[in-house]
C-alpha cells in the first residue's frame, strides 16, 4: 500500500547527498513529492533506515534555488534510492508545485506567443497574455 500524502511529480532535480556534513554522492531525482523523492543512483554507500541530508536544486531560467532537507532512506534498488523527508517544508512544497523544468520553458513561451496572436474573441478573458509567472519565479 502506498502511504504517500501528496502526489509524485516526474521532476528532475539535481540532488546532492551529505553524510556527517560532507557531500558524498551526486544524483538526479526521478520523481518527487512533498513527502519524499526517488533518486537515480548506483551508489552502494547507503543503508535502509539511514538518515541523510540532501540538497535539492531547482533550476529556473538563470536562477537556482537549493533546499537542504533531512531524509530517511526507505527503499534501495540497483539503480534507485527512495527517500522520505523527515519534516514538511512549506516553502519547498510551494516551489515544487510551481516548478517548470527548463525543457518546458520553450513550450510555455510558445503557448503564450500563440495565444497572443489569436483574434480577441478567441483569447482568454484576460487581454494580457504572458508566460505564467511561476516559470520565472523560484
Amino acid at each position: 500500500m502506498d502511504r504517500r500524502y501528496s502526489a509524485r511529480r516526474p521532476i528532475k532535480l539535481d540532488v546532492l547527498f551529505y553524510r556527517n556534513g560532507l557531500p558524498v554522492v551526486c544524483s538526479t531525482s526521478c520523481n518527487i513529492s512533498a513527502g519524499g523523492a526517488l533518486t537515480e543512483t548506483k551508489s552502494k554507500t547507503f543503508h535502509l533506515g539511514e538518515t541523510v541530508d540532501v540538497d535539492l536544486r531547482f533550476r529556473n531560467f538563470n536562477r537556482a534555488r537549493t533546499f537542504r532537507l533531512t531524509a530517511r532512506v526507505v527503499r534501495i534498488s540497483s539503480s534507485t534510492l527512495a527517500l522520505a523527508f523527515e519534516k514538511y517544508d512549506g516553502e519547498f512544497v510551494r516551489n515544487l508545485a510551481h516548478y517548470h523544468h527548463p525543457a518546458q520553458w520553450e513550450s510555455l513561451q510558445g503557448k503564450a506567443l500563440y495565444l497572443s496572436k489569436l483574434p480577441s474573441p478567441y483569447r482568454p478573458h484576460d487581454e494580457t497574455v504572458s508566460v505564467p509567472a511561476s516559470v520565472g519565479t523560484i
